[in-house]
């Protein structure tokens, strides 16, 4: 017997008076680029486990933040200051960080890897998916047909937010569905990918 599992991550801008800080400064878990707070579920086996854990942690993120004067905000794109940009790419070496995202359509010219693009810096939402045997072994899924999937139902969400459909990554676990902005409405991605993890 398989064990499917689905676990999220979104990305979030901290803002102080308006203005994008960086999360590490204040203890919030961040992404590599530094400049995005990043919550980070632990893999499910059903929407409902995958979708209450994420409300505890967004709750809490929120809580503290607050606490902080600060605000947790969900959208998938901000102006970015340069001279920020500049401090935060010597601080986390970003010449020395490599782009392992990839995507299943050729010629995409580039990705989102860093989550920077033309003055602004972008917040997405990425679904992790993995599938074992009861042992731990890990079972290879179809990413290229539910990526596919995830890109059709998406599509007009995914361009709106001017990101790229079929980016994907790798990973020890399975694979990470990269294309999605941050502030789609959680639900509706999570329980589609559980369905189409469930018939793939």
């Amino acid at each position: 017997m398989v064990i499917d599992r689905i676990g999220i991550e979104r990305e979030f801008f901290l803002l102080k008076k308006g203005v994008i800080v960086e999360p590490a400064l204040y203890g919030f878990p961040y992404d590599e680029f530094g400049f995005l707070v990043e919550l980070r579920t632990r893999p499910h086996t059903n929407s409902k486990d995958l979708l209450k854990e994420y409300a505890e942690l967004h709750s809490a993120l929120v809580v503290y933040a607050e606490k902080l004067k600060l605000d947790l905000v969900v959208v998938h794109k901000m102006p970015i200051d340069k001279t920020f940009i500049n401090y935060l790419s010597k601080k986390y070496s970003y010449d020395s960080l490599l782009d392992t995202t990839a995507n299943i359509y050729p010629y995409t010219a580039k990705s989102h890897a860093t989550g920077l693009d033309k003055g602004y810096g972008t917040a997405g939402l990425h679904i992790h998916f993995s599938r074992h045997w009861e042992d731990g072994r890990r079972v290879q899924l179809p990413f290229v047909e539910i990526i596919k999937a995830l890109d059709n139902k998406f599509k007009d969400i995914i361009l709106l937010a001017e990101r790229n459909l079929g980016e994907f990554e790798i990973k020890v676990h399975g694979f990470e569905y990269r294309s999605l902005p941050a502030d789609i409405t959680l639900a509706i991605p999570v329980e589609f990918a559980f369905k189409i993890l469930k018939i793939s």
